[in-house]
């Protein structure tokens, strides 16, 4: 599944979002808290919110754990994915990413329930409904269902026998069904991806070392709010923001397939756009780990728990760092 947060979402899981210049959004000054409560103590209310939803769920998780039931798919069995790179192998599953960015002008939050769902044995395809709420530290608070994504992946190589080795090609669509005025999407995209695996043995006790690899190209469908006015001002073409994803994941099992860290290498060049400054390549680093927290005889045991954060290491940069938590339950 696409994680339409990671793109700059907001997730993973799955490339394709692309930035506005926020900037130019209004000639007004605007005070830095509205009704008295600035947006930082407003991101610290959802975090308190989001702490006790997690408490809760984890409560619910504990007392499911008290009927254990035997399951077939077992999720400390499933090679491993990243974080944010693209996955190479397909795969059916529910799953819900929470991602946070942190930018110049606040922090946007993004909630993402989606599912993929294979069929043949080579064809996936995916939907995923992201709601997002943007913090701002200038205005007030905004929330709105953002773009919603469908994709499709088809499985090229291989068998079973050869190990983890894959070999995938993906296409993705995010119709513009968000809100430009509030800057939570309304730009849509599409694009297209090779996707690659392979497991190297390592150390000879522990199972393969993976590493996959995403090589992507994404377009907007629409300019953004900002983008148009940018464009007005300077009497600049409407011309649509075009990148390539250049994406390294490696992953490596732990304790029977229950903990796997990931650390990844994320690239996006920005090879045109309304804005030539905006133009050019930002390498981030990402580093992040899966849980399987469940026994293999638990009707839980296919549900895996990812989390990681990434980080620019360029001078050029869109954003401060990026987080994504990702629940994830998988089916035979």
């Amino acid at each position: 599944m696409v994680n339409t947060f990671r793109k700059a979402t907001v997730g993973k899981n799955d490339g394709w979002v692309l930035h506005s210049l926020h900037m130019f959004r209004s000639s007004e000054p605007v005070p830095s808290s509205v009704g008295g409560v600035s947006w930082k103590s407003r991101l610290i209310l959802s975090f308190h919110v989001g702490t006790i939803l997690l408490v809760q769920l984890f409560i619910l998780l504990v007392y499911c754990y008290s009927a254990p039931v035997k399951a077939e798919h077992l999720a400390r069995e499933d090679p491993v994915e990243p974080i944010f790179t693209e996955r190479a192998f397909i795969e059916k599953n529910l799953e819900l990413d929470i991602g946070i960015e942190n930018g110049d002008g606040g922090v946007d939050l993004e909630l993402s329930p989606g599912a993929t769902w294979v069929f043949w044995d080579r064809l996936q395809l995916g939907l995923e409904v992201p709601y997002g709420i943007s913090f701002s530290e200038n205005e007030s608070t905004r929330s709105n269902i953002s773009d919603i994504g469908l994709s499709a992946k088809v499985l090229l190589c291989c068998e079973t026998e050869r190990g983890y080795t894959f070999l995938s090609v993906r296409g993705d669509v995010e119709i513009p069904s968000g809100d430009r005025w509030k800057d939570i999407g309304g730009e849509g995209s599409f694009g297209f991806a090779l996707l690659g695996g392979y497991g190297f043995t390592v150390v000879p006790s522990l199972p393969d070392l993976t590493v996959q690899v995403e090589l992507a190209y994404a377009q907007q469908i629409r300019l953004s709010e900002d983008q148009s006015i940018f464009a007005r001002q300077f009497g600049l073409s409407d011309t649509r923001e075009k990148e390539i994803d250049w994406n390294f994941a490696f992953a490596q099992q732990f304790a029977g397939g229950r903990f796997s860290p990931v650390f990844e290498v994320l690239g996006t060049s920005i090879v045109d756009g309304v804005n030539e400054d905006d133009e050019g390549t930002i390498v981030e680093l990402s580093v992040g780990s899966w849980l399987v927290p469940f026994a293999d005889d638990h009707t839980l045991n296919h549900l895996s728990i990812g989390f990681g954060w990434r980080w620019q290491v360029t001078d050029r940069r869109r954003n401060e760092g990026q987080g994504l938590v990702i629940f994830e339950l998988a089916f035979d």
